[in-house]
């Protein structure tokens, strides 16, 4: 004969009411969390909203959620005016070219640092930790004399460089 340990069930069986809190407290977080991504997704909104409005929708008293006619006016004399095609051709391919570099570098050293065993590896290490430590800005005068130097002034490799520099700590640990 069976005893009674044996006869009960390994699944444990809640109570409705510990279902129900279950239920109340999931409702209650996702609810906060969609308070929270609507307030934080409405700045992003009204700005693309008043990139579609007139100059004079912009500036009355009572602002409206949605607008009143689509212009896309805005676009076109930001694109006919401005260089914003080249500024934005630039971005890409520096940004492009950092994270190349910054992956390549960082996971060939990565590797490194985790398989083999040589002289001066753990210096290596808390040297990358070091750099976490310092802000960026420290490093604005030394880079600028140094591309002032070099000739890498307002120059994408110069760009490139500073965005390697200060991204290769932070992907390589």
């Amino acid at each position: 004969m069976a005893s009674a340990a044996e006869s009960r069930p390994l699944v444990r069986i809640r109570s409705r009411a510990a279902v129900r809190r279950s239920f109340t407290r999931r409702a209650l977080v996702y609810a906060g969390l969609s308070c929270y991504g609507l307030i934080a997704a409405f700045p992003l909104y009204w700005l693309f909203k008043s990139s579609l409005t007139i100059g004079l929708d912009l500036i009355a008293a009572t602002p409206s959620l949605l607008p009143r006619a689509v212009d896309f006016s805005n676009y076109q004399r930001v694109f006919s005016v401005g260089l914003i095609a080249d500024f934005f051709v630039n971005s890409i391919k520096v940004s492009l070219s950092a994270t190349v570099f910054t992956i390549l570098i960082a996971s060939l050293a990565a590797y490194a640092l985790t398989r083999f065993r040589f002289r001066g590896r753990t210096l290596i290490q808390q040297s990358v930790l070091l750099a976490y430590m310092f802000p960026g800005i420290l490093l604005a005068v030394p880079l600028t004399l140094f591309y002032s130097q070099v000739g890498l002034i307002n120059s994408h490799p110069g760009l490139v460089l500073a965005y390697v520099a200060f991204g290769l700590p932070f992907a390589l640990w």
